[in-house]
């Protein structure tokens, strides 16, 4: 709040700030927290609740606004492929089921479809995840565009102790582009 403010009502505007009568102040995570446990449409994602840790999903879900996306413009990523270039992707009982283009999914850590994530991390399980979970199982967790579709590229066997062949990159971006990914997301 500025100094001196004496204002209580504080709207929201287009660019991420609170405006009063007597100034302008940018949204504390607080604030956003309050606004994403009051929006009826997510009720069932925030528990009604301002307490991170009784959310469905992960705090940069709320601290980016990724809901005001999804109502303001009626998109979960529906439409959008990603090539997500890592440890590979656990999927068949967990909110990824169903994500996963198993056709355009490979692994070239060992040459061949297998795509399971064996990393003790599972980091490129949790990569994916982020982008892409879709709040279906029942831990029920989501990712920022869970309509859309993932292409797993599997490049190492895991983040910390496995082998990453730089001759094997440009082979998992080749893929990538070939199998039309608007988005490729390396995060090893």
């Amino acid at each position: 709040q500025p100094k001196g403010g004496t204002s209580t009502i504080w709207r929201s505007d287009n660019f991420n700030r609170l405006v009063a009568s007597e100034g302008v102040r940018l949204k504390d995570f607080s604030d956003k927290a309050t606004e994403f446990a009051a929006d009826p449409n997510f009720k069932t994602i925030s528990n009604g609740s301002t307490d991170e840790s009784q959310w469905k999903i992960n705090w940069g879900f709320v601290d980016l606004e990724v809901w005001k996306i999804w109502g303001n413009y009626q998109t979960k990523g529906e439409g959008v492929k990603v090539a997500v270039i890592d440890t590979g992707t656990a999927f068949l009982n967990n909110d990824l089921a169903g994500q996963i283009d198993a056709a355009n999914s490979y692994n070239y850590v060992d040459f061949n479809y297998d795509i399971t994530d064996k990393d003790p991390a599972l980091h490129g399980t949790m990569s994916t995840g982020i982008i892409a979970a879709n709040g279906a199982h029942e831990q029920t967790v989501y990712g920022v565009a869970p309509g859309c579709q993932i292409m797993s590229l599997k490049i190492m066997a895991d983040k910390f102790g496995g082998q990453l062949s730089t001759d094997n990159v440009p082979l998992a971006f080749r893929k990538a582009r070939e199998a039309g990914a608007d988005i490729i997301s390396m995060s090893v």
